[in-house]
């Protein structure tokens, strides 16, 4: 499947950091460094109002990803598109450095890369690669 999403454009914040779900990489021991990232204002305005937490967006802008891809780490490093709550089933991901490639080459769609579900065992989200080769192709 190939799920397009428009690039995002903003990050929400609580205290100093960027925020992201709790989540397991099966490839990986470490969980993936997720944040979630969303392309306008009714896309986070909605994932507020599901979270208690005192959230504030921010922009997302290149610095930012190249920090965070500079750090060193061997964990996955992604974005999670226009989530709609903090508990969605669902949701997909981008690489962060596919994110900073359509910025540079002034995109406006990312196709992603990762699905999240939520594991109900432990509430934390299990990352899955999407598979590029299945027929289905959405836009969100």
């Amino acid at each position: 499947m190939t799920a397009l999403m428009k690039l995002p454009r903003y990050v929400l914040r609580h205290d100093l950091a960027a925020i992201g779900p709790a989540n397991q990489d099966p490839d990986n021991s470490q969980p993936a460094c997720v944040i979630y990232g969303f392309s306008d204002k009714p896309d986070y305005d909605l994932f507020r109002s599901q979270d208690t937490r005192l959230l504030k967006p921010y922009p997302l802008v290149a610095r930012f990803l190249i920090d965070e891809l500079r750090n060193g780490s061997t964990a996955k490093q992604l974005i999670v598109l226009n989530a709609s709550s903090p508990s969605q089933e669902s949701v997909y991901a981008v690489g962060m450095k596919e994110v900073l490639d359509a910025f540079n080459d002034k995109l406006d769609h990312v196709e992603a890369s990762h699905e999240l579900k939520i594991n109900q065992s432990n509430q934390m989200y299990q990352l899955k690669r999407i598979e590029n080769n299945q027929p289905a192709s959405a836009l969100y």
